[in-house]
């Protein structure tokens, strides 16, 4: 049966063909939220500098060169499609799938 791929597959895929790793979903989740270095830091408990060189290294996998950038592509992939269908991004801001 044939049947239209689910949220969090998606997610992964997007995750997988970016070639993010898990800690690179959350802190790309909590920043297409908004949050600034210093809180995105806090929220994972890692460095301001680990951040940055978390965000060098997702601004290189997804081919982009900012926060911007980033969120436009990811909007485009990932958010658009999702929020017309009615589904909700899950805490890190990545879709999580529906019951």
């Amino acid at each position: 049966m044939v049947e239209p791929a689910r949220a969090l597959e998606v997610a992964d895929v997007l995750a997988a063909a970016y070639g993010f790793t898990a800690r690179e979903r959350e802190m790309v989740g909590l920043l297409l939220r908004g949050e600034p270095n210093r809180l995105i830091a806090r929220a994972l408990g890692i460095g301001e500098y680990t951040v940055k060189d978390y965000l060098k290294a997702v601004f290189a996998k997804a081919g982009v060169a900012s926060r911007g950038e980033l969120a436009a592509r990811l909007l485009a992939e990932q958010y658009v499609p999702r929020t017309a269908a009615g589904l909700r991004p899950g805490p890190f801001g990545w879709f999580q799938e529906v019951a």
